[in-house]
């Protein structure tokens, strides 16, 4: 019986060779599609999934004063948790820095992406497996490294890395330390993968000790590792105590504990996180988007079987006549989807893994399809596919399976009717999916446009950064800004603590609020010498710039922005005094708001304060970047000399120059790539739909070539006809939009929230949107419409 149900199906692919061929692409399409957002899902619920001890593993974070939270804590917080807890087991602290990892090597420098220190306990609560090394041991030493495999091929590529030496740069000085482990790579996604990974007390030796005992610090992370009994609820409840007694040796924050199992997905609110972190909303967006497209993928099988159904009327009334019962006709129908769904299955893929290079990069994740190890992705996928072929056969199944023979031979019509109606809904349907997507995508491509032309207060084109080699007390720091100035490429340089867009220290106080001495206003400050405003590009709107001659640091006076002054509530900003820092500061100018960071945040009360005292103690604590203003035209040339000047002046820093207009698309890189990856979804949903509608259109035109034929003896035009031929699906399309334009609405105004400004959404990308799918459709339309109108009737009429 199997058999011969497999030979059924086959015959019909046969006949019908162009509709099961659009049939079998929308399905592959739909399910490659689903299977990239079903892998991202799953790869994002599977994160960190591999640490054995992740349910009794904790985070330790901080509730500040303002309602945020931050994952960063004071190093001493350690010693204290070991000694107030005995629920605890380990305690291991962590801290990351990234980018900024500098190694001797042959003499000369490399830098590399993830430097991580770390206590030994470290592999008490994660695993951590090593190819070579032991756990116990490889980080109790001052000079231990613990490498990962991808760093012992690179630099020890023919030789056992194990007590190999190796120069890194530790605060101004490059120290050598003894390879002791060698990591193996992790299969799935962690927020600890770390290249080099080396001992916490190297970090502490430089830094200095007594930021390392003060409580108002905060650098690692924190993790404790409870006992395999003990209570979580009863540790919560003695943080709140435990907290206070922290704040009385002067912590700022209420202490907190977060699930390890929360860290990816729950860190969205989170200031100072290690690794990528994602979110429940784009897990939602994607499994969404998968199910989207993958209906769409249904819908188009489904209206093309169930038009084909009524081809398959005599078919069908043969088989009841002969004894056929209603469950061998549904079997039919099932095992016919089933297997077309399966036979789809590789092609859909292989059409993955030609995507996923692509799909990584935008999604910044290292995902692979591993059908034969990863058991869970397997059997989501075979589910998911079975599941598509039983949703896509069972209308017919269950509907033409339950008709009695008589009617079927009788009322081919009646089958017609009914099925019409449930192919109208379902392209209404398709028809909606296919709006919504073209109007998000419009939305978000808007956006971006939106953010790439947005004026952001400062010139960011020809601004340069670069991190200071040695302490900013170091006379070499004014040596070279001086030397660098008389270059011709060279418009301005300035020392300073922050260069936007978020490259930096980024400084913040608490002064009391002029208007109600008992609450506190939050400001933010730049440090920054003399030149900093007119090397960013920052225009005063009202008052004056900082002046050498006028000796302002010594004289407290300061610059505010637009939105301090607003905060402040202050008529006449200029020469009005601020109590701050037990004193009081002379307001001498207001410059125009700028973007600091991303536009995702709004505009900070922001204040300015300079000297020319760049050996003050106050400032070398802060001071960490030059800004530079280049002159356009001779950039690569200009940049050449100023790597002369470092190299002679810092012979052992590695020269790192960050592009201003770089860092601000690299900051909204993740926004610029789901609108992209969105933009293909939609790509694939317009061809899915395209190819569904060809397929109808084809079909239409086929089945009423004899009505086509009378309508055009009597007399009926060519435009008649067309029109008869594709009114039902304008109409359809028609509806899709009045249903498409508020869901996606209601869709784009949720993941506007995210951002601070925003483009203006209105109705012309709506009208755009809806333009779009109105030609999409009436190309596909015609194509075969206009091919039935010029058909000659006298083939159609012949034999009546």
């Amino acid at each position: 019986m199997f058999k011969n149900q497999i030979l059924v199906i086959f015959r019909n692919m046969k006949r019908q060779k162009i509709h099961f061929l659009i049939m079998l692409t929308g399905l592959a399409a739909g399910l490659s599609v689903s299977f990239f957002c079903t892998l991202f899902v799953v790869h994002e619920l599977r994160y960190d999934g591999h640490h054995d001890k992740g349910d009794r593993i904790y985070r330790m974070i901080t509730r500040k004063k303002d309602g945020g939270y931050k994952g960063m804590s004071p190093v001493v917080l350690k010693e204290a948790l070991e000694v107030e807890f005995p629920e605890i087991e380990a305690v291991a602290q962590i801290s990351q820095n990234t980018g900024q990892c500098v190694l001797r090597v042959d003499g000369r420098m490399v830098r590399e992406t993830s430097e991580v220190y770390a206590d030994p306990e470290i592999f008490s609560l994660f695993n951590l497996p090593l190819l070579h090394g032991d756990a116990a041991n490889c980080l109790s030493q001052p000079v231990s490294l613990v490498i990962s495999e991808r760093m012992a091929r690179r630099y020890f590529p023919s030789e056992n890395p194990m007590n190999r030496p190796l120069d890194i740069r530790i605060g101004e000085q490059f120290r050598t330390f003894t390879v002791t482990g060698v990591l193996k790579p992790v299969s799935r996604g962690t927020f600890l993968d770390p290249d080099i990974l080396l001992p916490k007390q190297v970090m502490m030796s430089a830094a200095e000790s007594e930021f390392i005992k003060d409580w108002s610090g905060s650098n690692p992370q924190t993790f404790v590792l409870l006992r395999p009994h003990a209570s979580e609820a009863a540790f919560r409840e003695k943080l709140p105590s435990f907290s206070e007694t922290c704040q009385a040796k002067g912590y700022q924050g209420i202490f907190e504990l977060q699930p390890f199992g929360d860290m990816h997905l729950r860190s969205g609110d989170i200031w100072g996180n290690m690794g990528e972190t994602g979110n429940i909303s784009t897990n939602l967006v994607f499994a969404a988007i998968g199910l989207l497209i993958l209906g769409m993928g249904c819908i188009n099988y489904i209206n093309l079987s169930t038009a084909q159904s009524v081809k398959r009327v005599t078919e069908i009334g043969i088989r009841k006549v002969i004894g056929a019962g209603q469950y061998q006709i549904r079997i039919q129908y099932l095992t016919e989807s089933m297997v077309m769904t399966l036979m789809v299955l590789p092609f859909a893929l292989g059409l993955l893994e030609l995507f996923l290079p692509f799909g990584n990069r935008f999604v910044h994740r290292q995902m692979d399809v591993r059908i034969l190890h990863d058991f869970t992705f397997m059997a989501c996928i075979v589910g998911l596919t079975l599941l598509v072929g039983f949703i896509s056969g069972s209308y017919n199944a269950f509907y033409v399976g339950r008709m009695e023979a008589v009617d079927v031979f009788r009322s081919g019509a009646c089958i017609r009717s009914s099925k019409s109606l449930f192919r109208k809904g379902l392209l209404i349907l398709q028809f909606s999916i296919f709006c919504v997507l073209i109007i998000c995508s419009l939305t978000m491509v808007r956006q971006m446009r939106y953010i790439q032309h947005k004026k952001l207060g400062y010139n960011k084109e020809q601004l340069v950064s670069i991190n200071f080699p040695v302490n900013p007390a170091d006379a070499r720091i004014a040596t070279f800004k001086n030397e660098i100035m008389n270059l011709a490429g060279i418009e301005n340089v300035s020392v300073t603590s922050f260069v936007p867009p978020a490259m930096g220290n980024w400084l913040g106080t608490e002064i009391p609020d002029p208007q109600n001495p008992d609450k506190n206003l939050h400001l933010s400050y730049v440090m920054s010498d003399l030149d900093y405003l007119e090397t960013v590009g920052l225009g005063i709107q009202n008052g004056r710039n900082y002046s050498d001659a006028m000796k302002d640091m010594s004289n407290s006076r300061l610059v505010l922005n637009e939105t301090a002054v607003r905060l402040l509530n202050i008529d006449s900003p200029v020469g009005s005094k601020i109590t701050m820092w037990s004193g009081e500061w002379e307001v001498i100018g207001v410059i125009q708001d700028f973007h600091t960071h991303s536009l995702h945040s709004m505009i900070p009360a922001l204040f300015f304060f300079s000297t020319d005292q760049l050996n003050h103690p106050f400032f070398t604590q802060f001071l960490c970047y030059y800004a530079i203003r280049l002159r356009p035209g001779q950039i690569p040339e200009t940049l050449r000399a100023v790597r002369q000047v470092w190299e002679r002046l810092f012979p052992d820093a590695y020269f790192d120059v960050h592009f201003a207009d770089d860092e601000f698309g690299r900051i909204h890189r993740d926004d610029r790539h789901l609108s992209q990856l969105l933009l293909i979804f939609t790509v694939t949903a317009v061809l899915i739909n395209c190819m569904g509608l060809f397929g109808l259109i084809s079909m239409t035109s086929q089945s009423r070539l004899r009505e086509i034929g009378i309508r055009k003896t009597l007399g009926a035009s060519t435009f008649q006809i067309f029109s008869l031929l594709t009114r039902e699906y304008l109409l359809g399309l028609a509806v899709s939009i009045v249903i498409a334009v508020p869901a996606a609405v209601y869709i784009m105004g949720k993941w506007l929230q995210q951002f601070a400004y925003q483009a203006p959404i209105g109705w012309p990308v709506y009208g755009i949107a809806a333009g779009l799918a109105v030609v999409i459709t009436l190309v596909t339309l015609s194509g075969q419409a206009v091919k039935a109108t010029r058909s000659n009737p006298v083939e159609s009429l012949r034999y009546e």
